[in-house]
């Protein structure tokens, strides 16, 4: 072992440099130690590197010769390779090299395209020639036989079963085909080729055709009536097989057929997309951003929005609401859910009343959707008396924020046992979680908690229907201001809706321009032409008056049409400014909502510690993003009260708007839609008044002459002066009325006199209302 110094040098040391050199002894031994080690790990790395350079240029030497001659057989074996020289570098003593036959798979090479595939290409995009329409082919048969035997036999017969349609047994001995008209004549000839005979002139509609036995004492008419039921059943059969794109042409001909009728027709099926979401306490001036990813669905529920009595969203999406409870000392309730209807939605939506206030239930056609929040407080006997309350019809769909994990239903990795007993209570009603089924081990609830991820799978959509083309997107790099993501649900359905009554449009036109004087002129000029045909029809019906009440709603219908087209021919019309033209989002809240999802996307992405400095800019960007919704929400307040104070009228105007909105809209509604309800209120209003409570022996009307007026038609107070003169005071700018008649449009033309020829009963004849 060396030393530091010789012996002899030390007992030259003074004691204390002595002991020092002694205590530091044992670090120099051990730092030569490792110094030797180090120098020896060198010599075997620079060792190494040789031989790996050596098998690298081996490798490269074979690969070449693979390549220049073309070789396909096993590859030389390890045995070449370069070994270690001692099984200890290996780490074990009993280490050996393993020798593992390469496999080498042939190249792949495309598949070419058949003749038939070629073919369909090719006419998806040629135009349409030839004739058009559809036969069926009627060809015997010696025995029962089933439809994939016919089409088994006829493609020995080199048939392209791809141009046969439909295949049908429409008598005992007799098949029908049905095939396109231009496939037909080539259809017979291979048919012909093969030695197939045709049974000529055959009707299906044939009573003969029915050899049913428990249809042989039927009469012929009888049998006649049994032979359309059967035809109609195998066409409606028929079409449920048919690609999309063939149905209703198919459908078309088999109604010029007098087999089917036009109520028949199946609807094309359309794409259905509804929303869920929990906003754990959603900003109403907010909504913008939460819209702005939902412009491809229909509906948008949303939990917990935390909304109280009579809050409305600023948006032009139909709103049903359940507001919340009331929180002490907050300005905002707790729980609540809502739903919001697009524009685009072309059903009609009626509200379903519900027995507690945890769910909001609605109706589309024969599709009934309901949306609830159990809070993870409740107690779970509780929850599932919520749940059994709910009336589960045939087609239904439950959806909501459950707060129960599932485990393996779902693919969670956690249960409890508000899920134990929901899981229970699906299995005894033979209802589906689509989360399991579409998106399996989804999280849609997210979040980040002591530096370690939560997710869970909370967030579900539960049903009993098979709905076709079924999907169901989660987005998970979606933050929107909330733990939870948003879900996608779409599915093809034939709702059977009867559609929704279009909302009233009102025609508007600059009137300003009016003020012009050439466009003054213009007007009553194109007016004064216009109306030549109505004023003879006035003049007409005073001078002559008729027996019976003219059409006086019609007359005024006309009239106002006039003024329409009088007004569009001079200043053109103007179509209504939309209600969202003062909107309150702005692109620095649209900027700010993007940063906050970019980080909350990366959050999601990056690994490691990253994660965490992420996390922590998608809150920033977070409390960014609120602050600036607050702040805007502050400037919007602050222009509204400094608008308020400068005009009085604005102020009754606003206060009667807030007092209208707060005051309960009572409407009827039927669960089967608003013209269901239409029709049976008025059912119920033609019971009230039809007379059939009033007693059969009652006094006889009064005595009315018909003949006379309360006063001469000479002294009628209703004279040219006295119209125009109160027409001059009627106001300018006021709100359209049903008829959209402005006071602006009238003043041009009073000079005329036609407003007042407009009234059959300045007459000496009185009519009956009838």
């Amino acid at each position: 072992m060396s030393q530091l110094l010789p012996a002899n040098c030390m007992q030259s040391l003074p004691a204390k440099l002595v002991t020092f050199l002694t205590s530091i002894q044992p670090q120099f031994n051990a730092l030569n130690k490792r110094t030797a080690h180090l120098e020896s790990l060198a010599a075997k790395n620079v060792q190494l590197h040789a031989q790996l350079a050596n098998v690298q240029q081996e490798n490269a030497d074979l690969r070449s010769q693979l390549l220049q001659n073309n070789v396909t057989g096993p590859v030389p074996s390890s045995a070449s390779l370069p070994v270690p020289q001692s099984t200890a570098d290996l780490g074990t003593a009993a280490s050996t090299w393993a020798t593992k036959t390469s496999l080498i798979l042939p190249a792949k090479t495309s598949q070419v395209p058949s003749a038939h595939r070629v073919a369909a290409s090719q006419r998806l995009f040629s135009d349409k020639t030839g004739p058009d329409g559809f036969e069926y082919v009627y060809i015997p048969r010696s025995r029962c036989i089933t439809h994939s035997e016919v089409r088994r036999s006829l493609c020995t017969l080199d048939v392209d079963t791809g141009h046969l349609l439909d295949i049908n047994f429409p008598a005992r001995e007799v098949i029908g085909i049905l095939v396109h008209v231009q496939y037909l004549e080539e259809f017979k000839s291979q048919l012909a080729s093969a030695k197939v005979s045709f049974v000529n002139n055959f009707d299906p509609l044939d009573p003969k055709n029915v050899a049913d036995p428990k249809f042989a004492n039927l009469s012929v008419s009888g049998l006649e009536t049994q032979a359309l039921v059967l035809q109609n059943a195998r066409c409606l059969q028929a079409l449920k097989f048919l690609r999309s794109h063939l149905v209703l042409p198919v459908a078309h001909f088999f109604v010029q057929s007098g087999w089917i009728g036009l109520e028949e027709i199946p609807a094309q099926p359309v794409a259905e997309h509804f929303g869920l979401w929990n906003a754990n306490g959603l900003q109403p001036r907010a909504i913008t951003d939460v819209l702005n990813h939902c412009q491809s669905l229909y509906m948008l529920f949303i939990t917990e929005t935390w909304l109280l009595s009579p809050a409305r969203l600023p948006t032009l999406w139909s709103q049903f609401h359940l507001y919340g409870s009331p929180v002490a000392g907050n300005y905002h309730g707790s729980i609540g859910v809502s739903l919001l209807v697009s524009p685009s939605c072309p059903y009609a939506v009626t509200q379903i009343p519900m027995p507690n206030n945890y769910a909001l239930a609605v109706k589309i056609g024969t599709l009934q959707l309901i949306c609830l929040y159990l809070p993870p407080s409740m107690p779970t006997h509780k929850a599932l008396d919520i749940l059994s309350a709910i009336p589960l019809t045939d087609d239904i769909i439950i959806c909501g924020d459950f707060n129960a994990h599932l485990g393996s239903v779902t693919g969670d990795y956690v249960s409890n046992s508000r899920g134990v007993a929901l899981e229970q209570w699906l299995e005894e009603r033979s209802l589906t979680v689509l989360n399991g089924v579409l998106s399996p081990c989804t999280p849609t609830y997210i979040s980040f908690c002591n530096e370690v991820e939560i997710s869970s799978i909370i967030d579900l959509f539960i049903t009993n229907t098979n709905f076709a083309n079924p999907s169901l997107h989660i987005a998970t790099e979606l933050s929107l201001g909330s733990d939870h993501r948003l879900l996608s649900l779409s599915f093809t359905y034939d709702l059977q809706h009867s559609p929704p009554a279009p909302p009233p449009m009102h025609q508007t036109w600059n009137l300003s321009r009016l003020y012009e004087d050439n466009v003054r002129s213009l007007y009553v000029t194109t007016f004064v032409t216009k109306s030549a045909s109505l004023l003879t029809t006035l003049k007409d019906l005073v001078q002559n008056p008729p027996t019976i009440c003219p059409p006086i709603d019609a007359l005024t219908n006309s009239f106002n049409a006039l003024i329409y087209d009088s007004l569009s021919s001079s200043i053109g019309s103007r179509p209504p400014r939309p209600s969202h033209w003062k909107s309150f989002w702005t692109p620095a809240l649209q900027a700010a909502a993007d940063h906050r999802d970019g980080c909350y996307k990366q959050w999601r992405r990056v690994c490691g510690i990253d994660k965490i400095n992420w996390w922590s800019w998608h809150q920033h960007a977070h409390k960014e993003f609120r602050q600036q919704v607050q702040t805007a929400k502050y400037l919007s307040w602050h222009a509204f009260c400094c608008s308020m104070s400068s005009d009085f009228n604005k102020v009754t105007s606003k206060i009667k708007q807030l007092k209208r909105c707060r005051q309960p809209q009572h409407t009827f509604q039927h669960n089967d839609g608003p013209a269901v309800a239409a029709t049976v209120m008025c059912d119920h209003l033609a019971s009230v008044y039809s007379g059939h409570i009033l007693p059969d022996i009652r006094p006889s009307p009064p005595p009315l002459n018909t003949s006379l007026m309360p006063f001469a038609s000479v002294d009628s107070p209703f004279t040219s002066s006295v119209v125009e003169a109160f027409m001059q005071f009627m106001p300018n700018c006021k709100a359209l009325g049903p008829d959209h008649i402005h006071a602006e449009m009238l003043k041009p033309i009073q000079a005329l006199g036609l407003p007042t020829k407009l009234a059959p009963y300045r007459s000496d004849t009185v009519y009956l209302a009838v």
